[in-house]
């Protein structure tokens, strides 16, 4: 693991579905700090929305950011245990898609990409960002959450490299020692460095 690219070779669909089938669940008060930081990113970006959320789980992020705004919300994952999780929230103008982002082609293009703890999780997600960001509206940002690792290390060194950082900002968890880092991109005119 130690020079590994992402986490794609320990977490499949099917770990996660097992995973969700098997009662797991997102709503840990370790991960509060994050997820209060990154509605708030959130909703300083969504420009009216869509939002697409890659890597949705079982929709946890939608149901907390429907507290602080009513924009659009599309939701996909690659576990059907999760999205069917995620439905059973019933939530207002949100819809969640049973796919693997990897080849996921989007109906519309969204103000909004969100990686919420996701990226990590596929070798190519440099070809995946490139790719989606044509689904980006013109003003549109991507917004990338990820725990601190020597893999995401990694891929943060890339995703510096290749685009705009707007903002950043850094939280943790005291008690478990957890520390995240979130950083909003611009729309890149291209895609630099191939």
């Amino acid at each position: 693991m130690f020079f590994d690219r992402s986490y794609e070779n320990y977490y499949s669909a099917e770990v996660w579905d097992d995973k969700f089938k098997g009662g797991f669940g997102l709503d840990d008060p370790m991960e509060d700090s994050r997820y209060g930081a990154l509605m708030m990113i959130m909703k300083r970006y969504e420009n009216k929305g869509p939002v697409l959320d890659f890597g949705c789980g079982d929709g946890l992020l939608q149901e907390k950011f429907r507290a602080v705004s009513r924009v659009r919300l599309v939701g996909i994952d690659y576990a059907p245990a999760g999205i069917d999780k995620a439905k059973t929230r019933g939530l207002a103008d949100c819809e969640f898609i049973c796919a693997d982002y990897r080849r996921f082609q989007p109906g519309e293009r969204y103000s909004l990409l969100v990686f919420n703890e996701a990226i990590y999780y596929i070798n190519d997600y440099m070809n995946v960002l490139e790719r989606m960001t044509d689904y980006l509206l013109p003003d549109g940002h991507i917004v990338v959450s990820m725990f601190q690792t020597r893999v995401t290390a990694r891929i943060w060194k890339q995703l510096m490299a290749r685009l705009q950082m707007v903002q950043g900002a850094w939280t943790g968890d005291e008690r478990s020692g957890r520390r995240w880092t979130i950083r909003v991109f611009e729309r890149p005119a291209v895609f630099s460095g191939k």
